[in-house]
């Protein structure tokens, strides 16, 4: 059990220090308020990629009444966003599905001690290669550094980055849309680990009507680009931001992590 600074408790944060960083990225900097986006009592929010519900939760302290569908593919993660979010007694609909531009099922990267970078398109040996490289730099820096600690801090990124291969079931967002009724979404939020443009993709063409607002994380410019151009071309306004880890030092500065928020015009 975490308490957090608000007084809301996650029965299960699954990684107590991301959790707490989820939360002063969501509810003390307010992220997701960025560049004009509004939210209302009684709106309708998608949040695919929902993870633990840290902003499901934060959206139930700023909106009353509000309809909310969480999707998380990943059944470890999805047991936690229910039990947290069940805890505090939010009403929410819960999907454990994945979202793309087709149904089916498809392999996931799961890791366990680090939920947040789990996803359909993750890397493991690139992920565990460039936290060995960070690792590697802060150690050079350090004048106090020995064989026997470097060896040991690198058999802890070993065990940190370890991580399970799962089978998910996906859906369409136009499926989902479909089924429920849903007649206008006020906000679309997606963050899932460089799925984000098949999850556009699987919006059928009389579904984007519906569509007021959305937020995006990005992870590399080339799907910046064409997440972009696609979302330019059904007509929505575009904001692009740097990724909090960016603006606070836990990323470098570019265009690997940057959220993008769109408005129809």
């Amino acid at each position: 059990m975490l308490k957090l600074p608000n007084g809301m408790e996650l029965v299960n944060p699954i990684n107590t220090q991301q959790a707490i960083r989820l939360y002063k990225e969501i509810f003390d900097g307010k992220v997701y308020l960025r560049n004009g986006i509004k939210l209302h009592d009684g709106c309708c929010v998608l949040d695919v990629g929902a993870n633990i519900g840290m902003f499901t939760l934060f959206l139930n302290t700023i909106c009353t009444n509000s309809t909310t569908y969480c999707f998380e593919p990943i059944l470890p993660i999805f047991k936690a966003l229910e039990s947290n979010l069940k805890h505090n007694n939010i009403n929410a609909n819960y999907y454990n599905v994945g979202l793309s531009n087709q149904s089916g099922e498809a392999n996931f990267i799961y890791y366990k001690q680090f939920p947040g970078i789990s996803g359909q398109f993750v890397d493991p040996i690139k992920n565990l290669n460039e936290a060995k490289n960070n690792v590697q730099n802060i150690l050079n820096e350090n004048q106090k550094r020995s064989a026997a600690i470097e060896s040991k801090i690198n058999q802890y990124v070993d065990q940190f980055y370890k991580y399970e291969n799962v089978t998910c079931r996906l859906r369409t967002l136009s499926e989902i849309i479909k089924e429920n009724r849903i007649s206008k979404i006020d906000l679309l939020k997606i963050d899932a680990e460089s799925s984000e443009y098949l999850i556009l993709e699987g919006i059928k063409k009389t579904d984007w009507l519906k569509i007021e607002q959305i937020i995006i994380e990005v992870h590399n410019e080339e799907l910046l680009d064409k997440i972009s151009s696609l979302l330019i071309g059904k007509g929505y306004s575009l904001q692009i931001s740097a990724n909090p880890q960016v603006e606070n030092g836990s990323l470098p500065v570019g265009l690997e992590d940057c959220m993008l928020f769109a408005f129809r015009t």
